[in-house]
């Protein structure tokens, strides 16, 4: 899971390109959205044959990180992506960027995929309402009123009373904060960042971020385990492409809107691959935060243009 807040890349210079180029971008997301639910169905075949999250997790990092190094030079060059002017922001980044995956798939070990997506999709809400106290914006009464429906529609999709306060669900709340104060802080990039840079110092943290808790833990991959870990680092790293390839090539609100399909994703895997059936109630909650985030993604685009 990788959720892209929907003003992340405003500083980017969006290409002044024609309608079908746009169409392209919404392809490139939507394939990209789908690919990042395909790593979370990997990394649940993963832990099943208990390889621990933190090996997942550095092992799609370390494979994202060749993929994206073969590629440097299409993506802006190593010179310049080394010689960046926000090393402290990309630090942070990282810093914040380095726990929130093996969190999500520790998370996803022992929770359906449309159950961790419902907390996970906190992360657009929780930016929006840490643009006040990072960035100095202050959303309108609009704006805070969609905030306040999409944590509403979390509380709908998981019912705390019945499903409990988990250790799961702790780290699924823990990774969508991290998640969200990685996004504000990507607002605060310099014009001039490679693309390179936007995908390849993340993999660096994660993989960094990983490491440690994996030692102790290493499990030797054998079969089908090999498979998934070179397919779900494969899906990961095609996964970051195409979405920031995306936003590159579209206005970022309109790209945005794509990354609620991995609600769909969710549910649809859940359903067909693990045998999860949401109930009602988890489907109206998942309705509610899609409702919500394309409601809080047209008003701020809205706001940005007026």
């Amino acid at each position: 899971m990788f959720i892209t807040d929907e003003t992340a890349l405003e500083k980017d210079k969006l290409l002044q390109l024609p309608v079908t180029q746009t169409t392209k971008a919404l392809a490139f997301s939507t394939f990209g959205f789908l690919c990042f639910s395909l790593t979370d169905v990997f990394s649940k075949f993963l832990t099943a044959e208990n390889i621990p999250a933190s090996e997942v997790s550095f092992s799609f990092s370390v494979i994202s990180i060749v993929i994206f190094l073969a590629l440097s030079g299409k993506l802006g060059g190593l010179r310049r992506t080394f010689q960046t002017q926000a090393p402290k922001i990309h630090f942070l980044r990282g810093l914040l960027q380095a726990p929130s995956q093996p969190l999500i798939f520790f998370a996803l070990s022992s929770t359906s995929l449309a159950n961790a997506y419902a907390i996970i999709f906190l992360a657009p809400f929780l930016t929006a309402a840490l643009a006040w106290p990072i960035l100095g914006e202050k959303g309108n009464r609009r704006i805070w009123f969609v905030i306040f429906t999409g944590f509403c529609g979390v509380l709908v999709a998981m019912r705390p009373d019945i499903q409990g306060f988990t250790l799961p669900i702790a780290a699924l709340i823990i990774a969508a904060l991290s998640i969200a104060l990685r996004n504000s802080l990507i607002r605060r990039l310099p014009e001039g960042e490679t693309h390179l840079s936007l995908v390849l110092y993340p993999c660096i943290a994660i993989a960094i971020g990983s490491l440690l808790p994996m030692i102790p833990n290493f499990m030797m991959p054998r079969g089908l385990s090999i498979l998934w870990l070179l397919t779900g680092g494969v899906t990961f790293s095609v996964g970051l492409f195409c979405v920031s390839l995306a936003f590159r090539m579209a206005e970022a609100a309109k790209i945005a809107a794509t990354q609620y399909s991995q609600l769909i994703w969710g549910v649809l895997f859940g359903i067909l691959i693990f045998s999860d059936m949401p109930d009602l109630w988890t489907i109206l909650g998942l309705a509610i935060i899609a409702i919500s985030g394309f409601v809080l993604i047209e008003t701020k685009s809205k706001n940005n243009s007026a």
